[in-house]
């Protein structure tokens, strides 16, 4: 089994060659992992955009990935995951990992993640299983986490990938 890190990298290599718009999206992006995943997995040609509720992590991820600011393929955006201040259909890849757990209304999150995907577009969720030892709100509220987002992805998009392990869940879906 590969380590998510790894898991999650060669999803975002196989799907940049499907994509309908050169955009990435990195909903919720804390610390910057998963940014740095999409940046170093995507061509150089995609224009990556990280979005946050809090400031003070956009800040420290501003300075981490300064050059990749500088030089115009990274945007840093605070907002909440439940009002996205982009156009509809306009990334062509979205990934919210590590964040659905932490996500108030995760049906609300996942419309607007579904309103701003482009029509062909594919959007990747990653977080923590009930039974994971890397879990940070315990097992009923992982288990409610993954419920809801597993209904709400059933609801908007065509599921194209389910993998399910001890710690961590990937889904990947398209927009219908």
């Amino acid at each position: 089994m590969l380590h998510w890190k790894d898991e999650l990298a060669t999803i975002y290599r196989s799907l940049a060659q499907e994509l309908p718009a050169e955009t990435a999206l990195d909903a919720g992006t804390g610390a910057g992992v998963n940014l740095g995943l999409l940046l170093s997995s995507l061509p150089r040609v995609f224009r990556v955009y990280g979005v946050d509720a809090d400031g003070a992590s956009l800040e420290a991820v501003r300075r981490r990935y300064r050059h990749e600011v500088e030089a115009g393929r990274l945007e840093l955006v605070r907002a909440p995951l439940e009002e996205l201040p982009f156009e509809d259909g306009f990334f062509g890849l979205e990934a919210a990992v590590a964040v659905m757990h932490r996500v108030g209304d995760r049906g609300a999150a996942i419309a607007e993640l579904y309103r701003v995907l482009s029509a062909g577009g594919f959007l990747v969720v990653m977080d923590w299983t009930p039974g994971s030892r890397l879990n940070p709100q315990g097992s009923a509220g992982a288990e409610r986490s993954m419920r809801e987002v597993f209904e709400a992805f059933r609801e908007r998009f065509y599921i194209e990938d389910v993998r399910i392990y001890r710690d961590y869940y990937i889904v990947v879906g398209s927009r219908r």
